[in-house]
């Protein structure tokens, strides 16, 4: 038994389906969504679920400084709102890393795969996501157990992201190429993998302490004969 805070759960179960926050960088992008006429402030980068710790932002190839200069408005959405608004003639570039979760989508995964597991949540101190779901605190978790709530909630979220590209459309302009179809199908399979192994480790657990998860218990009764024995 141990405790367990919900950052590092989270982050674990990040790390099984490649969507640590510092995994996928895009280096030196533009043009943001916005209108740059030296009036608007208000710019957008096409991605959603920044991760405002790692994003940087340039312009006219010198770093700006948050919240001196700009502001990550809309995480979720890539809202950049400057201070100053750029000059037409500004070359305005980012470089940022981003999920395919954040934090409080995760928490709602490992929730889940708790709850398959019998728990009420997966962490036993205070909540540090803000708008997580209203649970009561487990005192500890077994270490064990661990390795299976990982496993199990990464494999909810590889089942939500198939579920999110297979409702996109297969892009092809010039020699650029985006297979949503390919992705889903990517993450079905991961998905399907991550479950096997969730359940495998659940079970190893119970095993090695000779009992099965959640046994079947059935309760047999017996009549008495009508009969006595002879004297």
């Amino acid at each position: 038994m141990s405790q367990w805070t919900q950052a590092d759960a989270i982050s674990a179960a990040r790390g099984e389906c490649d969507d640590a926050v510092d995994g996928k960088i895009i280096f030196s992008y533009s043009p943001l969504l916005g209108n740059q006429d030296g009036v608007n402030k208000i710019f957008q980068i096409p991605q959603p679920r920044i991760v405002g710790s790692f994003l940087q932002v340039f312009k006219n190839g010198t770093a700006l400084v948050t919240p001196t200069d700009f502001t990550l408005t809309d995480a979720k959405k890539g809202i950049i709102t400057f201070v100053t608004a750029p000059a037409l003639t500004d070359e305005i570039t980012v470089t940022f890393t981003y999920t395919w979760f954040d934090d409080l989508e995760f928490d709602h995964h490992l929730n889940r795969a708790a709850n398959e597991l019998g728990f009420d949540t997966y962490y036993t101190q205070t909540a540090t996501v803000a708008g997580s779901e209203t649970v009561a605190l487990i005192d500890d978790f077994p270490n064990g157990l661990k390795g299976a709530i990982i496993l199990l909630a990464a494999a909810r979220a590889c089942q939500a992201l198939a579920d999110r590209f297979a409702v996109k459309y297969d892009v092809s302009a010039g020699d650029q190429d985006f297979s949503p179809s390919q992705m889903a199908e990517k993450y079905e399979t991961l998905a399907e993998k991550l479950y096997d192994r969730g359940i495998k480790a659940r079970d190893a657990f119970y095993q090695g302490q000779g009992r099965q998860f959640r046994p079947s218990i059935q309760s047999v009764g017996y009549v008495l004969p009508i009969w006595t024995p002879k004297r």
